[in-house]
């Protein structure tokens, strides 16, 4: 009797750890599927529309979020703002602490996305967009953006 019942105990055990198993294994790939997916397009310059990274370029502008609006300047603005920053490090009364992040803070052209009426890509090809910036008053402001390392970069006249 004690056999029967134990075998029969095994059988129902090793369905219900099998069913266990096969949930647990499907939770971990759902759980993995979504870890990978969840990155794909966070970043706004991976769009592939340049007047959507534009725009939320402007928006990082307007929220004053200097950190993401660093990110979204080109390699080539970056350094240029670094060098200004290591220019007015040399000057003995402004300090020596400044960093390019710092000489963007002093001021920009468009301070508030209400300053624009709409984005019009000018020209793209594969590797750089020109996205024009119209105003209310239909004077237009253009932005340079190049491709780097798969993402749009977006390059400020300095």
């Amino acid at each position: 009797m004690n056999a029967v019942w134990w075998k029969s105990y095994m059988k129902k055990s090793a369905r219900i750890f099998n069913r266990k198993l096969l949930h647990l294994c499907v939770a971990v790939w759902i759980i993995c599927a979504c870890l990978l997916c969840g990155g794909c397009g966070s970043d706004p310059a991976y769009r592939d529309d340049p007047c959507d990274v534009v725009r939320e370029y402007l928006v990082a502008v307007e929220m004053q979020d200097n950190q993401a609006v660093w990110a979204f300047l080109s390699g080539d603005t970056r350094k240029k703002l670094d060098d200004k920053a290591a220019q007015f490090n040399d000057l003995p009364e402004h300090g020596n602490n400044r960093d390019g992040v710092d000489m963007f803070r002093t001021g920009h052209v468009l301070s508030s996305t209400r300053e624009y009426k709409k984005l019009v890509l000018a020209s793209q090809n594969n590797d750089s967009a020109d996205v024009d910036i119209v105003l209310h008053d239909d004077k237009t402001l253009r932005i340079r953006l190049t491709k780097e390392s798969g993402r749009w970069a977006i390059h400020l006249p300095i």
